[in-house]
């Protein structure tokens, strides 16, 4: 678990300047509705214990994963875009990536909670 969190920071760090191409999308749309539905099997995993929590953990994970993969082959929208829709597509973009920043960072706090020590 680790080593994805360690991972999905440093991909953070490549793609947020190529954030800044393009205005919101259907595609934004569609991921920012599945963040919310990671964000609501983080805050499970939150609450469960045991082997139970272990189990949503890896659901979150997987949830996230597919996230990643959304976001890394949105497309930016198309060129001819006005300077307007361009930020606000990058605005949305950012507001996604945090999201996933978030989340990313509570599910490390818990996975270390959960470790042995």
């Amino acid at each position: 678990m680790k080593i994805k969190s360690l991972l999905f920071v440093i991909a953070m760090s490549v793609f947020l300047p190529t954030a800044v191409w393009a205005g919101a999308d259907a595609g934004q749309r569609a991921l920012q509705e599945r963040m919310q539905a990671s964000q609501k099997k983080l805050e499970q995993a939150e609450q469960a214990k045991g082997a139970q929590r272990e189990q949503m953990m890896k659901e979150h994970m997987k949830s996230m994963d597919e996230n990643m993969k959304l976001m890394r082959d949105m497309s930016p929208p198309k060129s001819g875009m006005s300077a307007k829709d361009r930020d606000e597509w990058m605005t949305e973009h950012q507001k996604l990536m945090q999201m996933m920043m978030d989340q990313m960072k509570r599910e490390h706090d818990l996975t270390m909670q959960i470790m042995p020590k």
